[in-house]
């Protein structure tokens, strides 16, 4: 199966899951319902940028997207990366918050 077959089905899949609609995914994907029915129906191959937009959306990996990565990355829990941030040296603790900081910052 190729990517553009995985992306599809997976575009579908999330939206469904997520009970969004053609309509509510276009508007916050800036593009066309036309375009979204034929990526899902693979018709149409995405574009980087859109691949981009839709991980970040549904919160999983443009590799999982695209069928690299067969299981979808869940973000660690906050108990999770608590329990790691704790067994950090001070140096590593400033270094974790500089950079957390600077993805607040950016927006990413």
């Amino acid at each position: 199966m190729s990517a553009q077959n995985i992306f599809g089905k997976r575009l579908r899949e999330l939206r469904k899951s997520r009970g969004v609609k053609v309509k509510e995914l276009c508007e916050v994907m800036c593009c066309s319902a036309s375009l979204i029915y034929n990526l899902e129906k693979e018709y149409n191959q995405p574009q980087p940028d859109l691949i981009i937009r839709v991980a970040t959306f549904f919160n999983v990996t443009t590799d999982f997207l695209l069928g690299v990565e067969q299981q979808r990355v869940v973000p660690p829990s906050s108990e999770e990366l608590i329990k790691f941030y704790e067994q950090l040296g001070t140096e590593s603790k400033i270094a974790i918050f500089k950079l957390l900081h600077l993805l607040v910052k950016t927006g990413i």
